[in-house]
């Protein structure tokens, strides 16, 4: 078993000063026991007396307990990644959408008649039915933040089926947009404009069109595309339709076994989408291994090792500047953390006196954190913050 990589895990964790495991065993040499991969660590293991839990047994039966997860692995909990937020305060245009939605469901369901009501009728200890009124008006009212966010802003997140003539209309908009930024003097890549508006299926001559023009054309683009997304899943399933024709053209094969096909690999990718979304959100991986430098390189695989190793690099890692001379005494409880101590005065006002023993590169520095004469003659520096200077920084 040893050549194998494997261990006997009663024996491995308590010796092999056990019970004898055979009825007619009277030197307590072991005959049986449990074998598990070097990596697996018990919690407790041992022995039955005879005809325990099986009548009639001539062996003890042998039982270990370790952890489900040390032995098969486990899922650690899903980051909960914070999701996009529709309402962006910086941009006006999203805050007015906001504040609009916001302000009509409160006016349609004349919340602010109930507010003044509910505030006139105001009195201690407040009644049940005052209680549950107020309990109403906060649940809808956090109800109606959470639809004005909603409303106020369009998450593009690619949920059009592809189809050409969606497809086309894209390119439509792309294409009159750079005409557009064109017109307006920004500075667009001509060769990108031309490629563009070939793929768009648009001449050259629309280069001479007046910004008004333009303007009115990326409009109906706008308003194609519109109509041609509410039935974006028919468009879709016609051009399969015309897929399958073309390629049974091609292969001198039946239209409805390839439509078939079509639709069947459709379903296939959308589930598979599916699934590899509820994979990829729902399940990470756990540390199962660990190389450390031990004179050699060496893989730990244990639960307990790998824990130790890695708050041992941690810790190495975050103590790299405690033997720094303002870490360590006298200086750490002269200055302190965060310097607000007599003694960092002193060295801002360059009048410290440093400690004979100190390094001679601590004194340059002690000596160089002096505020320099033309800062100090300033005077007393105000720390208030107006609006005006908070919004511009």
């Amino acid at each position: 078993m040893e050549g194998l990589s494997l261990k006997e895990a009663i024996m491995d964790r308590h010796g092999k000063s056990g019970p004898s495991k055979f009825c007619r065993n009277w030197s307590a040499t072991p005959v049986d026991g449990i074998w598990i991969s070097p990596g697996l660590q018990i919690n407790a293991g041992g022995y039955f007396p005879y005809d325990i839990p099986i009548s009639n047994m001539e062996h003890r039966c042998t039982w270990i307990d370790f952890l489900f997860t040390q032995a098969f692995g486990h899922n650690v909990p899903a980051i909960i990644r914070p999701k996009a937020r529709r309402l962006q305060p910086k941009d006006p245009w999203f805050v007015k959408n906001f504040v609009d939605c916001y302000r009509k469901l409160i006016l349609d369901n004349c919340i602010l008649d109930r507010v003044k009501k509910l505030e006139d009728q105001l009195r201690y200890p407040l009644p049940l039915s005052l209680q549950k009124e107020y309990e109403e008006l906060e649940k809808f009212c956090t109800t109606a933040v959470a639809t004005a966010e909603r409303k106020c802003r369009k998450l593009r997140m690619g949920q059009v089926a592809f189809s050409p003539a969606i497809g086309q209309a894209r390119l439509l908009i792309q294409a009159w947009s750079l005409l557009d930024k064109r017109s307006k003097g920004l500075k667009i890549s001509s060769r990108f404009l031309h490629q563009t508006l070939k793929k768009a299926n648009l001449d050259t001559s629309c280069f001479s069109l007046p910004a008004a023009s333009v303007s009115l054309q990326l409009k109906d683009a706008y308003r194609n595309y519109y109509a041609l997304k509410s039935s974006h899943l028919s468009l879709r399933e016609d051009s399969l339709h015309e897929w399958a024709t073309v390629l049974s053209l091609a292969g001198n094969s039946d239209k409805e076994t390839k439509v078939r096909r079509l639709q069947q690999r459709e379903r296939q990718r959308s589930s598979a989408r599916k699934i590899r979304y509820l994979r990829g959100k729902l399940s990470t991986g756990s540390t199962t291994l660990v190389t450390v430098q031990q004179g050699q390189w060496v893989d730990l695989t244990s639960k307990h090792e790998i824990e130790k190793a890695i708050v041992q690099n941690n810790s190495d890692k975050f103590r790299q500047s405690f033997h720094t001379p303002f870490m360590v005494p006298p200086l750490k409880h002269l200055f302190g953390f965060k310097g607000l101590t007599s003694s960092a005065q002193a060295v801002l006002s360059g009048v410290y006196e440093p400690p004979d023993h100190l390094d001679s590169l601590v004194k340059d520095l002690l000596n160089e954190l002096c505020t320099p004469d033309h800062v100090r003659h300033l005077g007393k520096h105000s720390v208030d913050l107006t609006m005006a200077s908070y919004q511009a920084f």
